[in-house]
C-alpha cells in the first residue's frame, strides 16, 4: 500500500510546523550527515526521490546539476515545490515511488532523504533505481529507523 499522509491536511500542517523550528531532526541530525556524502553535482542528471517541497532538488541546480527531476507521491509537496522552486532545468512530479518511471542509464545521481522507509518492496525500488543509473551513478538515500518516532 502506497503511503500518503502528507496529503491529510491536518497532518501536512503539523509537519510544516516541526520542519519550520530551527531545532528538528532534520536540521540537526539528518541533513547535515546527508549532505557530507554528497558527491559533486555539476553536470549531473539528478533524481530526488520523495523530494517534498523541493529544497534538496533546488540545491543541486544551486550546485551545477544539468537537470533534477523531484518526485514525491504527496501533491500537497510538489505544489510547494513547484510554488517554492522555479528553474528551467528543475521538474517537478507527483507520482509513487512505486510508480515512477526512469530511462534505463539516464542518471548520475539518486538522492533519497528519509523516504524509502514507506516502499513495502526494497529490492525492487532498489533494481529499479540500478537499472535507472548510468555507469557509475551513486545513490544516497537515509531511512527513518522503526523506533526513531518511539516515546
Amino acid at each position: 500500500m502506497k503511503q500518503n499522509i502528507y496529503d491529510n491536511n491536518t497532518f501536512f500542517k503539523k509537519y510544516q510546523e516541526i520542519r519550520a523550528r530551527e531545532n528538528n531532526y532534520n536540521n540537526l541530525l539528518e541533513q547535515p550527515n546527508f549532505f557530507s556524502l554528497i558527491p559533486t553535482l555539476k553536470n549531473n542528471v539528478v533524481l530526488d526521490i520523495g523530494c517534498g517541497v523541493g529544497d534538496f532538488s533546488a540545491y543541486c541546480i544551486s550546485q551545477g546539476a544539468k537537470h533534477v527531476t523531484g518526485v514525491d507521491i504527496s501533491s500537497n509537496m510538489i505544489a510547494n515545490a513547484k510554488r517554492r522552486h522555479i528553474h528551467d532545468c528543475l521538474t517537478f512530479e507527483q507520482t509513487a515511488i512505486e510508480e515512477m518511471t526512469v530511462p534505463n542509464g539516464t542518471i548520475d545521481f539518486v538522492s533519497s532523504s528519509l523516504a524509502f522507509h514507506y516502499i513495502a518492496d526494497f529490492q525492487l525500488l532498489i533494481k529499479k533505481i540500478s537499472m535507472a543509473l548510468r555507469e557509475g551513478g551513486i545513490l544516497l538515500f537515509s531511512l527513518e529507523l522503526p523506533d526513531c518516532n518511539s516515546k
